[in-house]
């Protein structure tokens, strides 16, 4: 009775453990779904959140979390945020906004960024950095950087639904510039070891496009050469004279920890772009669905020597509209350079033919009569 006791307990403790080890694989493994791993080292980018405003100020909302859906005071069973994702990868995020109580019209933008490609620039190759940070009274920490040049593609684009859809008007996009490092590898700069490390500097627009643009396509800043700031929080606050009072770093810190030139600098920036105007646009026989193309230079200082950084130089390239246009044929015909060439030469053809016979018809014809 006893041996049969131990067999029973034996094969409950069994059991046991093969269900908890299946717990563990299964929310484990959905854990490890749930988090983004990293990339190449250098500088990352993607959407993180959005803002919208409410009589009470903003609200801003991450992308991994859905808008409040709690019913909103006065309206029982309506959601107090009309906003929702409709895909929450940070590379491709889509946000649907809604209006209306008992007859719905909703629109959706999708944002997509590319991954910052290294590229050189005449302003910043080779250009090197090099100081010192103080760790205690008489020691002091050699550092050796640089500066790097990163383009980054971007483009935001209007979904075409079904039926007439409503417009973004002052929505915020949120998006984060990262300096990414692998944590486990460490570098030497100057007469130290430790991880490198990045951080963005600027972001100036170099270039910026439109296509079917309809009667809502604005996003702001939208201008060639005009630069966004950058913040170390995603909330639109503060002055340029604020850069001359932030200070909070550590300057005892070594390689182990924050080795930037200046303790304001970070490695996660954040900046905006605003829906001012945005949404497609209904005719009667044809619909606009506008295109908004960005590229995007960032300057960033980066500290110590990376692993291996991005390799991938492939071109972000411009998505196309989705809007209806029952004269796209029509119009993609004409705009071939070729075909114009064709036609022009054609038309050469068609005029001369016509003019010799009307030459043949009026000066030819009484000729022959006399001739008869």
């Amino acid at each position: 009775m006893d041996i049969e006791d131990a067999i029973k307990s034996r094969n409950v403790q069994v059991i046991i453990a093969v269900i908890i080890i299946g717990f563990i694989l299964i929310f484990g493994t959905t854990s490890s779904r749930l988090s983004i791993l990293p990339s190449f080292e250098g500088i990352n980018a993607g959407v993180e959140g959005f803002a919208y405003k409410q009589s009470y100020g903003d609200v801003f909302v991450r992308l991994d979390t859905q808008p409040s859906s709690n019913p909103a005071p006065g309206l029982p069973g309506q959601p107090s945020s009309p906003y929702k994702w409709i895909s929450q990868d940070p590379k491709s995020a889509i946000l649907e906004g809604c209006i209306g109580i008992v007859i719905k019209e909703c629109g959706q933008v999708r944002i997509e960024v590319n991954n910052p490609q290294v590229v050189s620039d005449p302003f910043t190759i080779n250009k090197q950095i090099h100081y010192l940070v103080k760790v205690s009274d008489n020691n002091f920490v050699e550092v050796e950087g640089q500066i790097k040049t990163y383009n980054l593609g971007m483009s935001v684009s209007a979904v075409n639904l079904p039926g007439f859809d409503a417009t973004f008007k002052g929505e915020k996009i949120w998006l984060t510039l990262t300096g990414i490092t692998w944590n486990k590898a460490l570098q030497k700069a100057g007469a130290d070891y430790g991880q490198a490390w990045e951080a963005p500097l600027a972001a100036i627009i170099t270039t910026y496009n439109v296509q079917d643009n309809g009667d809502h396509y604005k996003v702001d800043p939208s201008e060639v050469g005009r630069w966004f700031t950058l913040y170390s929080t995603p909330q639109q606050i503060g002055t340029v004279s604020d850069l001359g009072l932030q200070s909070n770093a550590d300057f005892n810190a070594t390689f182990t920890g924050n080795t930037a030139p200046d303790s304001r600098l970070v490695r996660s920036a954040f900046f905006a772009l605003t829906l001012t105007d945005f949404g497609t646009t209904e005719r009667i026989v044809y619909s606009n669905s506008p295109v908004v193309t960005y590229n995007i230079k960032l300057y960033t200082i980066q500290i110590g020597k990376y692993t291996y950084t991005n390799p991938d130089e492939t071109p972000f390239k411009e998505r196309e509209p989705e809007g209806v246009d029952p004269f796209k044929g029509i119009k993609d015909w004409f705009s071939n350079p070729f075909n114009l060439a064709g036609l022009g030469i054609f038309g050469i053809v068609a005029i001369g033919a016509v003019t010799v016979i009307a030459m043949f018809w009026i000066f030819g014809l009484p000729r022959m009569r006399r001739d008869t």
